[in-house]
């Protein structure tokens, strides 16, 4: 019997997760897009079936397939996800939270890719307003210039 065999019980979810999302990057950063999906959606499988639909780790899947898909230039399916994720991001963690801000600045970045400059905009500055919300309460000498 392998290392390996012996220590497969030991691996958590977690762990399997987070090593999942490493080798992903590493074939995004190889331009390899359908190995990288692969394991991202092998990670959201994991984080359904573990944690939820509905939850931090969830979002944070489904914001890394959504920038795949916009690197593999498929902006509707990228749109969806990112539309979708901004809807339970909202509902789970509310408009005060740095992913919540992320999305919207994700959506920003496909709306300018695409070309869509007036709702690029808009997400851009909604994106904005949340992260000054957020340095406020952080930082109480914050100045809004």
């Amino acid at each position: 019997i392998s290392g390996l065999e012996i220590g497969k019980d030991l691996i958590t979810v977690e762990n399997k997760i987070i090593v999942q999302e490493y080798i992903a990057s590493c074939y995004i950063a190889d331009s390899d897009f359908n190995n990288a999906l692969s394991y991202l959606q092998s990670n959201k499988k994991l984080i359904e079936s573990n944690y939820g639909v509905e939850g931090q780790k969830g979002i944070q899947n489904q914001n890394n397939l959504a920038n795949v898909y916009l690197l593999m230039g498929d902006y509707p399916k990228t749109e969806k996800i990112l539309i979708n994720n901004l809807e339970i991001a909202e509902k789970v963690l509310g408009r005060k939270d740095p992913d919540y801000a992320l999305i919207l600045s994700n959506l920003a970045g496909l709306y300018s890719e695409i070309g869509k400059y007036d709702l690029s905009e808009s997400f851009y500055l909604s994106a904005l307003d949340v992260r000054k919300e957020l340095a406020e309460e952080k930082n109480t000498d914050y100045v809004n210039l």
